[in-house]
């Protein structure tokens, strides 16, 4: 089977399930990562059939920062919203930062036990008594930490229904989750681009002689250029068609601006669709359309995300098992006394809402990995495990967050009349 007809097949495959998952209100199953990530396994060349193979998916790399930037910029395209809820946005962005600094901290030492001395060593050097910094120190270690904390920040509603179309915001708590998630995400991005500008600029300094802070601030005004260039291309235009060529046209070009400065896709994207939201008039045409590619995206990714998955059984299952664990204690407690804090107001387990990982954490999982070869499966291994964990939970206990607080709002005391007996 040739490549054009395996990748011919899996875009008609992701717009009929897209299309399938569309007609749902309350989609359940059928929305979790999971079954598209083990659909990726089924394909890919380590244990499955072979139909995407590595040379396959190396090819695709393009069409993978194209489904990144997409994922980056309809995140972006949100920020406007964000900011008119301020309070839930300072929630969303505080709780990301705390579960950023301690998954980071965790994996920093943890990796010191699975990464090898060396990059370019040949074997893994599992040094499980024996932690010591030396000359060999790589740096890997610190990228890796970094990299998993920010996907670790990260949350989606993707299997109730995906934030564009979460409709049940009649109530305080879908109100919040619905915005919440959004947040999360837009910090985990960030928090991404900071990662990969830190490690460009270190691997480029003997050459390029470029900071941290001028690396991450060309990407930024490269987003933002982008976004200014829709506006241009768009002009006094309203047509819905020439308002989405003109959005795809300002994706296409910050993906390849995010490729060549080697800070992804999905960071330059995120910076373009804010831009966007912020300054043009036509940021709502454009998300509505590229909302009915979401579904699409969010199917196509996942499996290619599992079909470049070479998971192995060995004992650095444990990395999966930390990150569910660490992230699951975080926003078990965090979030609620957060939210509690800002507004004054009281929602029960209001974290647990958000431990459902899947198009955005595979996305930023993918950018790392584009970036850190070396450290792909590894990092795959810790993310895409996770999820597997995560959607055995995370669906149970969304259902029940909302459903409590829905109950509790609806139950109101019985307040005795002045002179009632």
């Amino acid at each position: 089977m040739t490549s054009t007809t395996i990748l011919t097949i899996l875009l008609v495959f992701s717009f009929i399930v897209g299309r399938f998952l569309r007609r749902f209100e309350t989609p359940n199953f059928v929305f979790s990562g999971m079954i598209y990530l083990l659909f990726g396994l089924l394909v890919g060349s380590h244990w499955g059939l072979g139909f995407l193979s590595s040379e396959l998916l190396s090819k695709l790399e393009p069409l993978i920062s194209l489904l990144t930037g997409i994922a980056g910029c309809l995140l972006g395209l949100r920020v406007k919203k964000l900011f008119q809820n301020r309070k839930i946005l300072f929630t969303g962005m505080l709780s990301a930062i705390l579960v950023f600094t301690v998954v980071a901290t965790g994996f920093f030492i943890l990796a010191f036990y699975f990464l090898p001395v060396s990059a370019g060593a040949e074997q893994k050097l599992w040094r499980l008594f024996i932690w010591e910094f030396n000359t060999d120190f790589d740096l890997g270690i610190l990228w890796y930490a970094f990299g998993v904390a920010a996907t670790a920040c990260s949350a989606s509603l993707m299997n109730l229904g995906s934030a564009s179309r979460f409709k049940k915001e009649s109530t305080e708590i879908t109100k919040v989750l619905s915005l919440l998630t959004p947040s999360v995400q837009m910090v985990a991005i960030i928090l991404l681009g900071v990662c990969l500008a830190s490690a460009r600029a270190t691997m480029s300094a003997s050459q390029l002689q470029i900071t941290v802070a001028e690396w991450l601030m060309a990407s930024i005004f490269s987003g933002i250029l982008c976004g200014l260039l829709f506006s241009l291309f768009i002009g006094h235009q309203s047509n819905q068609d020439r308002v989405l060529l003109a959005g795809l046209g300002a994706v296409i070009f910050a993906c390849g601006v995010g490729s060549i400065l080697g800070i992804s896709s999905l960071f330059v994207s995120f910076t373009t669709g804010a831009t966007i939201s912020l300054v043009s008039s036509y940021h709502q045409i454009l998300k509505d359309n590229l909302i009915k590619i979401e579904e699409p995206v969010f199917v196509l990714l996942l499996i290619m995300g599992g079909a470049s998955w070479k998971p192995e059984l060995e004992l650095i299952w444990i990395l999966p098992a930390a990150y569910f664990g660490i992230r699951f204690v975080m926003f078990s407690f965090f979030p609620q006394i957060i939210y509690r804090s800002l507004t004054k107001r009281t929602l029960s387990r209001l974290g647990q809402g958000l431990l459902g990982q899947d198009l955005m954490a595979v996305a930023i999982a993918m950018s790392f990995a584009q970036q850190f070869p070396k450290l792909e499966q590894m990092f795959m291994t810790t993310i895409l495990g996770a999820i597997f964990l995560n959607d055995f939970l995370a669906n149970t206990l969304l259902k029940k967050v909302i459903l409590d607080n829905e109950l509790s709002t609806q139950i109101r005391p019985i307040e005795a009349k002045e002179g009632s007996q």
